[in-house]
């Protein structure tokens, strides 16, 4: 392999969550942790870094509007509590793996041969930089539609909590 190279990569998927990208760069940067490229393609660990940047705060956002309107009379601690519940590594990991990402995440032969397919902060950074990825390429509607989902099947549990 040559420097500034990684293996071959299987075939970019076709859509991601639902979505069918037009930017297949933007989808090919979410796929990649930064452990699966050498440090002279820096510009593809940067970008996975900045859509995993965006991914979260995009993600935090679909969830607080969903919470809001799920739950018009909850007060301030209470929504962010279910919000903090909803957006932890360890729920964005279990969402990950229902959507089946793990197996779409270019990782590192070490990632890999550690359980990284499996490592809670690998499958939510996936997960943040993939939402960063749609949002980028197609706007925020599909992001709010699983967002509702999410707290619609996840917020009984959740709220008990809170």
């Amino acid at each position: 392999m040559s420097r500034g190279s990684r293996p071959p990569a299987p075939r970019l998927p076709t859509s991601v969550f639902g979505h069918r990208f037009r930017d297949e760069t933007l989808l090919e940067a979410a796929l990649s942790h930064p452990s699966s490229v050498d440090s002279s393609l820096a510009h593809l660990r940067r970008r996975y870094q900045q859509l995993e940047f965006l991914g979260d705060a995009v993600w935090n956002c679909c969830i607080s509007e969903a919470l809001i309107s799920l739950l018009p009379g909850a007060p301030e601690g209470e929504l962010s509590l279910c919000r903090a519940r909803l957006v932890s590594a360890a729920a964005l990991a279990e969402l990950a793996k229902s959507l089946d990402l793990p197996p779409l995440l270019f990782l590192s032969k070490g990632e890999e041969s550690t359980g990284g397919r499996e490592r809670a902060s690998i499958l939510s950074g996936g997960f943040e930089a993939v939402i960063g990825a749609i949002y980028l390429d197609g706007g925020g509607t599909l992001i709010r539609r699983l967002a509702r989902s999410v707290c619609d099947d996840q917020l009984p549990g959740v709220r008990l909590g809170c």
